[in-house]
């Protein structure tokens, strides 16, 4: 019995437990029954022993009991699998250190450590199933390209104990429209200091080396803006005495929607038609890999880190606003021809 697929095919539809094991014991004596695993599945053993034991600690005289710890957690009485995930610390330090927590999930998928060690079960591809990885034409092919940062508030690459990533993720992603597809030229996803931060600007022109114009760009909505105008604006600053050049930024203040809602709306159509392009010349950079996990992982309720596809977003609306300003508009000068056989 290693899942509730096999408890649904079985002849007693799911109550196999109760009726085959359950029984096995003795009226006259009390039975103390746990249920120990992860939640790997919306539906699996756990999740519904869960269930069942919630309803019982409901009761006038409570049978029930239901604890989720995850390996690492922000407050143990209350599990939340991306903040615990992001910010958490482990909650059994003299078994199980930080450097020894990142060692193993080092070696796993994101998928996998949010299922086995957060008790979240993510699906991967249930909204882009596959990401298209292509060539993508020589740079001055494109009439302009775009950078677009979306910082996180936080410029701590640490825990305080020296060892774990902490929050949000900062992106950078570089991309363009070009004959209709959306092309990520490349990107950078970590987590980094906002000097760094910073610094990928200067990378994506590097990267570009003048074959054609970048416009570049930072989220900035009304909570970030503070943010934006006290520590943003005086880093570009100060890097742009340092390097003897001026990264010319514009701060994006759309009001978005919700974040779901706009990258389902808008990106998984064109991945679904085959027209978003990840450069396959950067198929084995780190950052690149990470934005491609994290489109596999989003879903409903956004269970995952969704920083890198919300980056490219919200450069890809950008980049349409500038192609339909530079997509000139037919217009017809002159008197309409007169049809000399009509009468």
């Amino acid at each position: 019995m290693k899942n509730a697929v096999i408890l649904k095919s079985s002849p007693t539809n799911g109550t196999g437990p109760e009726q085959a094991l359950y029984f096995t014991r003795s009226f006259s004596e009390p039975l103390l029954v746990i249920w120990c695993g992860n939640i790997i599945a919306r539906d699996c053993c756990i999740a519904r022993a869960g269930a069942r034991a919630r309803e019982l600690a409901g009761r006038n005289k409570p049978l029930g009991n239901w604890d989720i710890i995850n390996i690492r957690m922000v407050d143990i009485r209350r599990p939340d699998p991306k903040r615990d995930f992001a910010e958490g610390v482990s909650v059994w330090p003299e078994k199980n250190t930080e450097a020894m927590i990142d060692e193993v999930l080092a070696q796993v998928s994101a998928a996998s450590a949010q299922k086995e060690c957060f008790n979240n079960p993510v699906v991967e591809g249930t909204y882009f199933k596959e990401i298209t990885w292509g060539s993508v034409p020589p740079l001055n092919k494109f009439p302009f390209l775009i950078s677009y940062g979306d910082p996180a508030p936080s410029n701590r690459t640490t825990h305080r104990k020296g060892v774990k990533a902490l929050g949000s993720f900062k992106s950078n992603v570089l991309l363009g429209i070009l004959d209709g597809r959306l092309y990520v030229i490349t990107a950078f996803l970590d987590h980094v200091t906002n000097d760094e931060f910073v610094n990928w600007y200067y990378y994506q022109k590097d990267y570009v080396r003048d074959r054609t114009t970048i416009y570049n760009y930072i989220e900035n909505n009304k909570l970030q803006d503070p943010f934006y105008e006290q520590v943003f604006k005086p880093l570009f600053l100060q890097k742009a005495i340092e390097r003897k050049f001026i990264i010319s930024i514009a701060p994006d203040e759309r009001a978005k929607p919700d974040k779901f809602a706009r990258i389902e709306g808008n990106l998984e159509p064109l991945n679904r038609a085959g027209n978003l392009i990840f450069n396959i010349a950067e198929k084995e950079n780190p950052h690149m890999q990470r934005l491609e996990e994290q489109f596999k992982l989003f879903d409903d309720g956004l269970p995952a880190p969704a920083d890198g596809p919300d980056a490219v977003e919200g450069g890809y609306f950008v980049a349409q606003r500038k192609v339909a300003a530079i997509t000139p508009t037919a217009w017809s000068i002159g008197t309409r021809p007169v049809n000399k056989k009509r009468y």
